[in-house]
């Protein structure tokens, strides 16, 4: 089979959502993590995966989950009193001090920025409650997300019996995550100076990420002895949103360089689409007119590449055939 047949076949089976844009099975050089998954976070398209539906301990990046339920169901300025239990949470801890109040953003910061286990029970506590009644509301979360194979016990991912999910889903967290302005500005940041009950305080992102990888716009660490080294990575090139999620890295360098390979390997592979593929599937909402005007072209040029086409109805799924030159530039043709 030509080349360019092969890459227009993959891209177009590309453009139906969760299908994999590469040969099945297909691994990245040089990753060493147990479990991967690459995601177009725009178009909702894997890229790359390696036993993503392998069942895994998620660790730390069920803060993500943490964060996205407490910023969708409670406001930001709400205050919380730290408990002596949320204060005296094992693991990695930003320093919480029972019967300190504080808002609830700054226990974003502090269960995403420093992976704080007591910011993550805190939080829980003061959006629900109590933990059980916050680690039910994640669990609905991840029902209407349609995570079939994620499970939480707990806010901050410590081990337990049953806290569970997979690479697979922890993208589509991650991507739901980035879709939310609050969770994205906050995992994006390396830096911020928090009031901290009028003290004052500044905390710096443990993910170090940010600052290796150009264009990198955010997410989140984790680890554990049984879960091993896991990070969600997610980056911005020519265009496109990308995020990787590795789980069971081998030590916390390899596990950034798994995410950049991983992320370089999806926007190789993007610019391969792109440059192969010259056709777009119509979406729903999608006229004629809004496609010409996203290509720059007059309606009359894409009717040409189109013969007996009918502009005023084109249906979703239809094929349309790009002028030459405009490859990449209509939303999933790239």
């Amino acid at each position: 089979m030509p080349l360019l047949v092969l890459l227009v076949s993959l891209c177009l089976a590309a453009l139906a959502p969760g299908r994999v844009c590469a040969a099945p099975g297909e691994r990245v050089a040089g990753v060493a993590g147990a479990a991967y998954a690459v995601l177009d976070v725009d178009r909702g398209v894997f890229l790359f995966e390696h036993r993503a539906d392998e069942v895994r301990e998620p660790a730390s990046l069920t803060k993500v989950m943490t964060a996205l339920v407490a910023v969708e169901e409670a406001p930001l300025a709400k205050v919380g009193r730290v408990t002596a239990v949320a204060a005296a949470t094992p693991g990695n801890r930003v320093g919480l001090v029972a019967g300190e109040r504080l808002e609830m953003w700054e226990l974003l910061y502090g269960a995403l920025f420093r992976s704080g286990n007591d910011a993550a029970r805190a939080l829980a506590e003061t959006v629900a409650g109590s933990e059980e009644a916050f680690v039910a509301r994640m669990n609905a979360k991840a029902r209407s997300l349609g995570l079939q194979n994620t499970f939480f016990q707990n806010p901050h991912g410590l081990p337990a019996p049953r806290h569970r999910s997979t690479a697979r889903e922890l993208a589509l967290l991650g991507r739901a995550a980035l879709q939310n302005p609050v969770v994205a500005k906050i995992v994006g940041r390396t830096e911020r100076v928090l009031p901290w009950g009028g003290r004052g305080r500044r905390l710096q992102n443990i993910n170090r990420f940010l600052q290796l990888y150009p264009g990198a716009t955010g997410m989140k660490t984790g680890y554990t002895s049984s879960a091993g080294y896991c990070l969600m990575a997610s980056a911005r090139r020519g265009g496109r949103h990308l995020l990787a999620v590795v789980l069971g890295s081998t030590s916390s360098w390899q596990r950034y360089q798994d995410g950049m390979r991983l992320l370089d390997a999806g926007f190789a592979r993007c610019q391969a689409v792109a440059a192969a593929n010259c056709w777009y599937v119509v979406q729903p909402g999608d006229t004629l007119y809004d496609l010409a005007r996203r290509l720059g072209l007059t309606v009359e040029a894409l009717v040409k590449a189109n013969p007996g086409i009918d502009p005023d109805r084109i249906r979703v799924g239809d094929r349309l055939r790009l002028p030459k030159g405009n490859c990449k530039e209509a939303g999933n043709s790239k």
